[in-house]
């Protein structure tokens, strides 16, 4: 499995809550990693090394109720508004200045909200695979099998998350590796009953106003979709219409038959230090 590098540190967030991460000390130019919900930061760069041996400064936090951060203080909760509380804690206390921010879905969608409320702490983003559309309303078949993971989960552990998957996520083909990709995923998590708290609040709250905060933002930016079809919950559309909305953003898209671009850490990287070199 795929691990964030760089020395442990912990923080603890403005709530209360216990943060766990790991700083690869480097340069000025710092990118901080912020991964998707049920996974943690190992799953962002996917182990490669490339920012550190440029010499950056390279971040990554597992979220509240993932990875090795505690679950969420008492009486707070797992919001895009605490995550982004969260993140510009983790920049005060380890960047050394304005840094580049490479977030997955609920990562990316973290990234931009912290862009937008705080324009001064960013560089540049690397969005990979956003799926927020703009609203907190589900639709019922979208609510139920959020809301029918997290009750697996808890009720039944990581094998019950793993059943529920497959009866709500791809089929044919792609079900047994997703299945697997859960499997290892999920067990990466120390507090498994926050991850299920994770996977009922998250997906209701929304990470800024409207896609239309996305047009404020006036820092370089490329955006990442893709087709794979073991992974239908991030369409590539809704990427696409990210990148369109972020003035100037770049958008990135594997070949058809390639293996998913956000998979491959080393080319995310790249993207990370060509983004730096601009303006």
């Amino acid at each position: 499995m795929p691990t964030a590098i760089g020395e442990p540190v912990e923080l603890v967030a403005p709530d209360g809550t216990l943060l766990s991460g790991s700083v690869a000390a480097g340069g000025e130019r710092t990118a901080v990693l912020m991964h998707g919900l049920t996974a943690h930061r190992g799953l962002v760069l996917m182990g490669s090394r490339k920012l550190q041996r440029e010499g950056w400064t390279v971040i990554a936090f597992d979220a509240r109720g993932h990875g090795n951060s505690g679950p969420a203080a008492p009486g707070s909760d797992y919001g895009y508004g605490r995550l982004i509380e969260d993140a510009e804690a983790i920049l005060a206390r380890f960047a050394p200045g304005p840094a580049v921010l490479v977030g997955v879905s609920m990562g990316a969608h973290t990234a931009a909200g912290l862009a937008i409320a705080r324009p001064d702490l960013c560089r540049a983003m690397v969005l990979i695979t956003p799926a927020w559309r703009g609203s907190t309303v589900l639709s019922p078949t979208e609510a139920e099998r959020w809301l029918g993971l997290a009750d697996a989960l808890e009720s039944d552990g990581i094998e019950g998350f793993i059943g529920e998957l497959a009866e709500s996520g791809p089929q044919g083909r792609w079900s047994e590796l997703a299945s697997v990709a859960a499997r290892q995923r999920m067990g990466s998590h120390l507090h498994l009953d926050a991850v299920a708290a994770a996977l009922r609040d998250t997906p209701l709250s929304k990470p800024f106003q409207s896609l239309d905060s996305l047009q404020s933002l006036r820092l370089p930016t490329l955006v990442v979709g893709s087709r794979d079809e073991a992974d239908p919950g991030h369409p590539v559309a809704v990427a696409q219409d990210w990148a369109q909305r972020i003035p100037g953003a770049r958008f990135e898209l594997e070949g058809e038959g390639e293996s998913p671009l956000a998979w491959r850490g080393a080319s995310i990287a790249d993207f990370a230090l060509s983004l730096a070199e601009g303006p």
